[in-house]
């Protein structure tokens, strides 16, 4: 096999009962051409104390391989800026996200790289992973995705589809393609892989899906996806769509309000009364909709408008969104 560097980044904060499963899992890969880039998000509990401690053990004991490497921010910045300080520091021909709480598979990285020596012009290879939540295991399903992808257009209907995952950990990504693009994180909120993805595959094009779990996904409590309150949420979510329509991809805005919709409907119903700017906000998505001619957005924002004069009934944007599949509106 040949031998490139893979830089996997681990934001740290607050993990502290979660983050030597996270750490021991790099240190057991089968493939070991890598450095770990740990940023210390001014996490104010004992985990950089854990990192510390396994690491020294590493290399007392195995004397070289993986190499280690901790950075700090001073204040704490959140997961965007922690993960846009790892990329900035990455020497790696690719870089592997990694969130603090979850693990690899041991032969993550060897499956991965294996895949990109197979496919060495792709810009990302895709694991399948499993989701583990109070410890339930759900199975991994595996994907309806080709195992190789060339075209941005094919990319973007997998996408669409739903058949590449929003998340960006679990994919080797070539750190050229990164720096090209300037595909960074956008600091301030959460949900950040949302936004990020609708601008990764404006411009990805060449893609490998490795249909084999390499990654385990944990839902805990405290974790980003449950802790924070609503009302950020609400205010992440007006940003995300906010720069999602004005940056619609060209030739293909209807595709683009077609995806985004469905989720903006339903933070348009559960914010506006908390957040006024969504009203704002639904009035650009329906001036969008009518200027790139996309009839379907149109009539569901147009209910949901109607509907949220009535209160927030449940299950209507579910039952609008399937007619519109039903009907190819």
């Amino acid at each position: 096999m040949k031998v490139e560097l893979v830089s996997v980044i681990i934001p740290v904060y607050q993990v502290s009962d979660y983050v030597e499963r996270c750490l021991k899992s790099v240190m057991s890969q089968t493939y070991t051409d890598i450095e770990c880039i740990i940023v210390d998000d001014a996490t104010k509990d004992d985990s950089i104390v854990k990192c510390e401690r396994l690491i020294r053990e590493y290399n007392e004991n195995l004397k070289g391989g993986i190499r280690f490497k901790i950075l700090h921010h001073e204040v704490n910045r959140g997961l965007s800026a922690a993960r846009n300080t790892g990329t900035k520091t990455a020497t790696g021909e690719y870089v592997f996200y990694m969130d603090s709480d979850d693990e690899m598979t041991p032969d993550c990285m060897e499956k991965m790289m294996l895949m990109a020596q197979k496919y060495p012009e792709a810009e990302m290879i895709i694991g399948g992973y499993q989701t583990i939540e109070n410890g339930s295991v759900r199975p991994f399903l595996k994907g309806k995705a080709p195992v190789y992808v060339i075209s941005n257009e094919k990319v973007v209907s997998l996408y669409y589809t739903k058949c590449i995952p929003i998340f960006a950990w679990n994919k080797l990504i070539k750190r050229s393609f990164l720096e090209v693009h300037q595909l960074c994180f956008k600091e301030g909120i959460v949900y950040e892989d949302d936004l990020w993805m609708f601008h990764v595959v404006k411009y990805l094009s060449i893609v490998a899906f490795l249909n084999e779990v390499t990654y385990h996904y944990y839902i805990r409590p405290g974790s980003i996806l449950t802790s924070h309150d609503d009302f950020r949420k609400g205010e992440s979510y007006k940003i995300i769509y906010s720069e999602i329509l004005a940056n619609l991809t060209p030739g293909r805005e209807n595709k683009d309000l077609e995806r985004y919709v469905t989720g903006f409907c339903k933070c348009y119903l559960d914010y506006k009364s908390s957040i006024p700017e969504y009203y704002d906000l639904h009035r650009e998505f329906m001036e969008r909709s009518k200027q790139h001619d996309c009839s379907s957005v149109y009539l569901i924002l147009v209910t949901i408008r109607i509907v949220g004069y009535f209160g927030n009934p449940s299950g209507i944007l579910e039952c609008l969104n399937a007619l519109r599949w039903k009907w190819k509106m």
